[in-house]
Order: structure tokens, then sequence, then C-alpha cells
């Protein structure tokens, strides 16, 4: 597997300038010397147990918009590899690095052990006709999201 594409790339220009006050070299700018920063961050967690019907209405409705800020997926199981695969199962997928996304699921449940023991019992004490519900969030979009709110 290649590296992840980034969704957001930061250019930052460095170089030296030698003769300094300190006594070493100060960093300057320099038109020839660019350092892509690869930027995105996400968060991962579960968020509760709900009805099928109630989750696929719910997304339904959320997918309306590529560019959200966040992502549901509902689970029959509370296993690390359910939630990865819930992700391939995300009708209009956002524009974000999914690989990034899954190592944010894996980073979660090695975290997060007593928290995801906890939903495993929630989910079997639930109806049968319940999913394990997960969210993930593009950290920058949701600040974005948050920003125009309180502006508004």
């Amino acid at each position: 597997m290649g590296k992840p594409v980034p969704c957001g790339v930061l250019k930052c220009c460095v170089g030296t300038q030698q003769g300094s006050n300190r006594g070493g070299a100060a960093p300057v700018a320099d038109e020839n010397l660019y350092v892509q920063i690869r930027f995105m961050q996400y968060n991962f967690d579960i968020v509760g147990i709900s009805p099928i019907w109630t989750f696929f209405k719910h997304q339904q409705q959320i997918e309306a918009s590529r560019d959200r800020s966040c992502a549901y997926l509902g689970s029959y199981a509370c296993t690390l590899d359910s939630f990865i695969a819930a992700t391939e199962f995300i009708h209009q997928k956002p524009d974000w690095d999914w690989d990034a996304v899954a190592s944010k699921i894996v980073d979660f449940w090695l975290r997060h052990e007593d928290r995801v023991a906890h939903w495993k019992q929630e989910l079997r004490l639930a109806q049968e006709e319940s999913l394990i519900v997960a969210r993930v969030a593009n950290v920058k979009q949701l600040r974005h999201e948050l920003e125009r709110l309180l502006d508004a």
C-alpha cells in the first residue's frame, strides 16, 4: 500500500542564512526549497446504539453533503474489523484520507479498551434490530463548521 493522499498541504519555505548574531545558521525564506507538511486530523468515537431504521434515515440526511465534517458508521458487531469495513459502505464518501481514518480507528481501539468493552456489552443487551454507531469527524472541517455557527 502506498502513502496516503493528503487532503491538505501546507507549504513552508525553509533555508538558512550564515552569520546570524547567535553564532549559527538562522532560518530564512528560500524560494527554491519547499517542504510539504501534510495534515488532516480525524476523530473516531463510538456514540451509541441505534435501531437500524433510525440509523438508515439519519445516514440519508447526513450523506447529502460530501463537504460534511462527520460520517457515521453502523455495525452489527462491535469489532475493529467491522468498523473499518463500515467505512467502505458510506455511500457519499467525503474526500478524506481514509487510510488515516482507519489508522485513527485502530488507535481508538488500542487506547480505549474499557470503552470498547462497555459498548460491546451494551450491544449485547440491545434489541436484535440494533446497530452500534460510531462517528468519524474531520477535525478541521468540524472546527470551521463551529466557527461559522459562532459567527452567525
